[in-house]
């Protein structure tokens, strides 16, 4: 952005046309994420870029936690589309305005390459659109919505959970193949009850509980 209090002479100052400052004495716009998850947004103190013409460049350093709402119905082989909306909290659009540096749309490969890898999700697409709010009449403002559309890896959860069922479904069906003057058939139903149940504790504290949808793997444990 360009702040006109912040501009010199370069002549008067031995040519110099660049400075480096603490962004705390300088005013800085009020973005902010709208779904934020929590109340903490400390950053990272980061030096502002100021040249002679008064361009401020400024990237601070932040981590964002973010609200989103997940349907966990096909857990574990379930996509997620997630939402970041950023913009300023007091300016409107004629006060301050926001602008995508990329209109082209993001190059995933790019955003990739400094993509921390995480255990449990693959980014499949990530898309970008500049957006007015409300869409007509009063005060607008400027906001940045981002979209990540989000891939679950299922490694984890078929090794520890789907397989398990499976095999678990094969010894269901051996306990009825047993006869019932077996000693060993009442042991069997008790022990795999005992593994559904773990395996079932086990969903609850991997899938994120919501009350919109029961993963289709926890009706299956239920009903088994």
């Amino acid at each position: 952005w360009i702040d006109e209090y912040l501009t010199w002479d370069p002549a008067s100052y031995g040519g110099l046309t660049t400075i480096k400052i603490s962004p705390a004495g300088i005013w800085r716009p009020d973005i902010m994420l709208y779904n934020t998850a929590t109340t903490d947004e400390s950053e990272r103190s980061v030096l502002a870029v100021v040249t002679s013409e008064g361009l401020v460049t400024w990237y601070p350093h932040q981590v964002f936690l973010s609200s989103c709402a997940v349907d966990v119905r096909n857990f574990p082989f379930d996509n997620q589309t997630c939402h970041l909306w950023y913009g300023s909290w007091t300016h409107n659009v004629d006060e301050m305005d926001l602008d995508l540096a990329f209109p082209a749309g993001i190059d995933l490969s790019t955003f990739k390459s400094v993509y921390k890898d995480a255990s449990a999700w693959d980014i499949a697409n990530c898309s970008a659109e500049r957006i007015l709010a409300p869409p007509e009449g009063g005060s607008q403002f400027a906001i940045l919505s981002f979209t990540l559309h989000l891939n679950r890896k299922m490694m984890f959860s078929t090794y520890i959970l789907t397989m398990p069922a499976i095999f678990l479904s094969f010894l269901t069906l051996l306990v009825f193949w047993l006869p019932p003057e077996h000693a060993d058939k009442s042991a069997l139903g008790l022990t795999i009850f005992g593994s559904l149940l773990l395996l079932l504790l086990i969903l609850v504290e991997t899938a994120a509980p919501t009350a919109s949808a029961v993963p289709l793997l926890g009706e299956y444990f239920s009903y088994m």
